[in-house]
C-alpha cells in the first residue's frame, strides 16, 4: 500500500478507532510562549555553531536535497538511500542518478556503506519513523566510510531533530552536509530549509525571504509529543511489551500488523509500506490527531 492508496484506506476505518494515522503536522494547536523572534537561518547558526561552516539557505528538505543532488552529481554516479523512509528521496535521485542501492532502518538499521567512491549517502537522524536518533558506534562507522574514500558524501535529514542535536561535527572532512527544515520544526511549510555544511557549494546560488520564528516551538513541540506517547504508553505495551516511547517527534513503530491493529485493538494505524518498508507485521503510529 502506497502513500494515495492509504489515503483511500483511511476513509474506510470506523471513527470509533483511535487514529495512531494521522501524516498531517499542519494544525497543531499548540501556541508557544513569546520570546523575542529570531529569523531561521540566524536560529539554526545559533544552535549549530558558525565555526568553519558554510549555511546554504532553501524551501525546505526537498528542495535542499535537489539542489545538494545537482550539485554533486558532476563527482558522483551512484546514490545510498533509505529503504524505508520518505520515498520522496528516491524519486528526486532517479533525476541525476542511474545507481541506486538501499537500506533498512526498521524494525533495525543495516547501515549499507558501499566500498567505492563517487557516492552519496542519505540518512535521516532521529530515524523516521522509528523516532530514535544515531548510536555513537553507527556515527563512527559514517565517519570512517566518508573519510577512507575519494568523493564520498554524507547527508543528514535532521527535519524531525526536534530537540536539535546536531551531529554534524562529529565528522572529519568537509563532505557532509545537515539539512533543517521550518516545516516540522516550526510548522510553517516549505518557507525555509538550511543545509549546513564544511563542504562549499559553488553552483549554490538559491535565495529565500526571511523567514522569522519562535525560537521555543521546536522544544515546546517536543515536550508535547513525549508527554503525549507517554499517556499512551500502557495501552501500547499491551499490543507490544517491547515498544518504547520514541526519543523525537510524532512517530513511531510498533510490531503489529495494521490490520489486526485495526480489527484487535480498535487502533487506526498507518502500513509500513506507506514508507517503503517489506515488513507486514510492523506498522507506523502517529499521535498528531490528539494534537488538534
Amino acid at each position: 500500500m502506497n502513500y494515495k492508496e492509504f489515503l483511500k484506506y483511511q476513509e474506510s476505518i470506523p471513527k470509533v478507532v483511535q487514529r495512531f494515522d494521522d501524516l498531517n503536522s499542519f494544525e497543531i494547536k499548540l501556541v508557544p510562549e513569546t520570546v523575542k523572534q529570531l529569523s531561521f537561518i540566524n536560529w539554526i547558526k545559533n544552535e549549530v555553531g558558525e565555526q568553519e561552516l558554510n549555511f546554504y539557505p532553501g524551501k525546505g528538505v526537498r528542495n535542499l536535497i535537489d539542489e545538494i543532488f545537482c550539485s554533486l552529481n558532476e563527482v558522483c554516479t551512484s546514490l545510498v538511500l533509505p529503504l524505508d523512509v520518505y520515498p520522496v528521496y528516491q524519486e528526486i535521485g532517479n533525476k541525476y542518478f542511474n545507481n541506486l542501492s538501499f537500506f533498512e532502518t526498521f524494525p533495525k538499521l543495516k547501515l549499507n556503506l558501499p566500498p567505492i567512491n563517487n557516492v552519496i549517502l542519505l540518512i535521516p537522524n532521529p530515524l523516521v519513523p522509528v523516532g530514535r536518533t544515531l548510536y555513537e558506534n553507527e556515527i563512527e562507522q559514517l565517519n570512517k566510510w566518508v573519510t577512507n574514500g575519494s568523493n564520498r558524501f554524507i547527508i543528514i535529514d535532521s527535519c524531525y531533530n526536534f530537540k536539535m542535536k546536531s551531529i554534524i561535527n562529529k565528522f572529519e572532512g568537509n563532505n557532509v552536509f545537515e539539512l533543517f527544515s521550518s516545516s516540522k520544526l516550526f510548522l510553517l511549510n516549505k518557507t525555509a530549509g538550511v543545509a549546513v555544511s564544511k563542504n562549499f557549494l559553488k553552483k549554490w546560488d538559491y535565495k529565500i525571504e526571511e523567514v522569522i520564528i519562535n525560537p521555543n516551538m521546536s522544544s515546546e513541540l517536543d515536550k508535547k509529543f513525549q508527554s503525549t506517547w507517554g499517556k499512551f504508553k500502557p495501552e501500547l505495551l499491551k499490543i507490544n511489551k517491547n515498544w518504547k516511547v520514541p526519543e523525537e517527534g510524532y512517530l513511531s513503530t510498533i510490531n503489529c500488523n495494521y490490520a489486526i491493529l485495526s480489527e484487535k485493538y480498535n487502533i487506526g494505524g498507518i502500513p509500513a509500506s506507506v514508507f517503503g518498508s517489506k515488513e507486514v507485521n510492523v506498522s507506523v503510529i502517529s499521535i498528531l490527531s490528539f494534537l488538534k
